[in-house]
């Protein structure tokens, strides 16, 4: 089966993971087995003019488009992982510092710029004070009093990525929104403070389009049908969090919600389990990878019918009599 893998940052991005991946690859595998080819949009392009049996792209929901239009062409089988705003949703009783805990970690791990990270947060109203008093206690027991020089907290990968989230907080500020922590940069290092923001504007690119960055908006709601609403008001999300220890309540989110995987009072740790699939949803993606379950996308299951006595069809040769029918019905009988 002739396969290509396609990623938005397996281009000018990453250089160095580009290499290392050749390395391993060429090392491991003949050309003509497998190919790394490294480039940008005439490459990618190129590629896509090609026939191949399936394609497996990672990147955005713009370019997975694009990826899906070629593959059309050729009816080629895809496999789309497109990314998303990911909700992390806090119920009324919780841990509220050991949830705080788990989403700095699933956050603010190479500043964020993972396809699960959770993208938003839904608290509680009452949670407001607590929460946000938390999130800058927590953050320095993380990352020290200036993060700029903790070994541990990654930088934007490159300028422009640096730019687009710079933009973004910028626009959230000047419509009134809240620095609950962090917010400080430094364009020389595509560095950027883990910030925890609130009151972010519908419309400004924090809430519209996926962060992919070390910026944590929290929106809070009074009841939980607000909080439904507002997951539902967006494109499906690769990963929906959910903290509670209230299983109806996870139930209720699960039920009414739909989302690519589903993390239950933790987060970002699904991908991690050999026996789950890994994909997302429409906007999210398409098809699904990791595990048996990738094997299966990435093959194909031919069926194989080999009749050693007598051809079955023969059972059904014309004309048709009531014997056909009572055949016909003891064979449905079986199955």
């Amino acid at each position: 089966m002739l396969g290509i893998r396609l990623s938005s940052s397996f281009q000018s991005f990453s250089p160095y993971s580009n290499q290392l991946i050749s390395k391993i690859i060429s090392d491991l595998f003949p050309k003509d087995h497998i190919a790394v080819v490294e480039g940008a949009v005439e490459e990618t392009t190129h590629l896509l003019g090609l026939k191949f049996d399936h394609i497996h792209f990672t990147g955005s929901p713009k370019v997975g488009k694009i990826v899906m239009e070629a593959a059309s062409k050729n009816l080629t089988d895809i496999t789309l992982e497109l990314g998303g705003k990911s909700p992390a949703v806090i119920d009324k009783n919780v841990n509220l510092k050991q949830v705080v805990k788990n989403l700095i970690w699933a956050k603010f791990v190479n500043a964020g710029q993972t396809c699960i990270a959770p993208d938003y947060i839904l608290a509680h109203r009452h949670q407001k004070h607590q929460i946000e008093e938390l999130f800058r206690k927590e953050l320095e027991e993380a990352f020290g009093s200036d993060p700029l020089n903790s070994p541990d907290y990654a930088r934007i990968i490159n300028e422009s990525q640096f730019e687009r989230l710079k933009e973004g907080l910028e626009s959230a500020k000047n419509l009134g929104a809240v620095i609950i922590s962090g917010g400080r940069l430094d364009a020389k290092l595509n560095y950027i403070e883990p910030t925890v923001i609130t009151n972010v504007a519908a419309t400004n690119p924090l809430m519209t389009d996926e962060i992919f960055g070390p910026i944590l908006p929290i929106v809070y709601y009074s009841q939980n049908q607000e909080a439904i609403d507002f997951i539902n008001s967006k494109e499906k999300p690769l990963a929906l969090y959910i903290f509670s220890k209230d299983s109806n309540f996870s139930k209720h989110i699960i039920r009414h919600t739909s989302a690519g995987s589903t993390c239950i009072n933790d987060a970002m740790i699904q991908i991690m389990h050999p026996n789950l699939p890994f994909g997302g949803i429409n906007n999210s993606g398409i098809g699904q990878s990791m595990g048996k379950f990738g094997f299966k996308s990435f093959s194909h299951e031919r069926a194989v019918a080999d009749v050693k006595i007598m051809p079955v069809s023969s059972m059904f040769w014309f004309p048709y009599t009531e014997k056909t029918n009572k055949m016909i019905q003891w064979i449905r009988r079986l199955f």
